[in-house]
This record gives C-alpha cells, structure tokens and sequence, in this order.
C-alpha cells in the first residue's frame, strides 16, 4: 500500500530539510520530494497574475495583490491570511492532483511546503484516498530560534529571499501561528524543529509508521 506523506509548515521552518532527511531513509521507500513552490511556479505558468495576483507573491506578503485589484473572498480575516489562503486554495487542488496519481500508480512521495494547508486538504481528500495521505506539521514555536534558523540560512545563501522574510517576520509568524491554529483543528500532528535534524526526522517516521491504517488508527498530536 503506498502513501503520501504531507509535510506542512511556516517560511523558514524546515520543511525541506526534515522531507529530504526523511526521503534518504531507506524504509519509507520515497520516490521522489515534491516542493510546493515548484507547484506555484507551474500554476503561475497556467493562472494569468491578472487573475490571482497573490499567486505571484510568496507565502507571508501575499496581500500585496491587493494593490493589483485582488479583492479577497472574505474579507473578515487579515489581509496576510486571506491571501495565503489563496494562494492554499490552488495549490493544494493541484497537490490533489498529485497525490491521485501517487494513488493510481501505487508510488510513495513526500510533498512539503508552506502551502500544505490542514484546512484546505482536509476540505479536498475524501475516502480511500484520504487514507493514503499522512500530514504533519513542523513547528518552532521559539520566535528567537526561527528568527536564527532564517539569519544562518542567510549567512549561507546568496540568495536574496531571505532578507525579504527576515523584513517581514513579524508576518512570516503571523502565517506560523494561523498554521499551527488550523493544523489544531483539524487533528494534524505538529512536530517541532528545536533539535537536530536527524532527531526531527527520526520522530516524524515513527510518526508515519504509526500512523498507517494498517498499523491501526491514526494517532493524534
């Protein structure tokens, strides 16, 4: 029986560590990693930015679509919110997708990102294929350490995102909380990420193993 294991989480939390860790242990017999960024990018290719403006944004600073014209289903929620979960909202048809196809061709894969939204999944899975998806959320609930955790991954990378989310991590743990709210309630385990990587990646595969239907039931955390 094969499964797909959602690994969900804020900016800088270290989803792609701990599913990379997870993909190199030889009994979870992974495929392939699949990042949700790499789907935003395809649907950027197919979702004009006329359409969702959000989309073209990342995770945390979404809401600046709404100086596109993007107008937010519901407009009760912060701005931040609103267009993540947006932004949730398409990528997670198209996580979907995927997963339909891991089903149809009896594959284990790893899908992790920011935009695995407990809410948005559990709306989109339904029977048998529900049981073939596992989802766990990792978590820094020390402000400090996932502030440090983003300092050291700049320190390392060329790259400028990281400036950007270090300038906006007041949102960025925004987002974290609204996550971890939704992960609450919606039953999906949280793990944190306050140790060494192969202690996380340890814990996330007992997790796993114990949470197949043919082990029992689902645990909860």
């Amino acid at each position: 029986m094969s499964y797909v294991y959602l690994i969900g989480g804020a900016t800088g939390i270290g989803t792609s560590r701990i599913a990379l860790g997870l993909a190199m242990e030889e009994d979870i017999k992974v495929k392939s990693v699949i990042g949700t960024d790499s789907l935003r990018a395809a649907l950027r290719k197919v979702i004009g930015r006329g359409v969702c403006p959000p989309l073209f944004y990342s995770s945390f600073d979404g809401d600046l679509g709404a100086e596109e014209g993007w107008i937010p289903f519901n407009d009760d929620i912060d701005m931040v919110i609103a267009a993540y979960e947006e932004q949730a909202r398409l990528i997670c048809t198209a996580v979907t997708g995927v997963i339909e196809r891991a089903w149809r061709e009896e594959l284990n894969i790893i899908i992790e990102g920011v935009h695995i939204s407990p809410r948005q999944m559990d709306n989109m899975l339904d029977g048998e294929l529900r049981e073939r998806v596992i989802q766990v959320v990792i978590d820094i609930e020390d402000e400090e350490l996932h502030r440090q955790r983003l300092l050291e991954r700049k320190s390392r990378s060329r790259r400028r995102k990281y400036v950007r989310h270090l300038k906006n991590f007041a949102d960025v743990r925004r987002l974290r909380k609204h996550i971890i709210e939704q992960a609450k309630e919606h039953d999906v385990a949280i793990i944190q990420n306050d140790r060494p990587s192969e202690e996380v990646v340890s814990e996330v595969k007992e997790y796993l193993f114990a949470s197949m239907p043919t082990n029992g039931k689902r645990l909860k955390k």
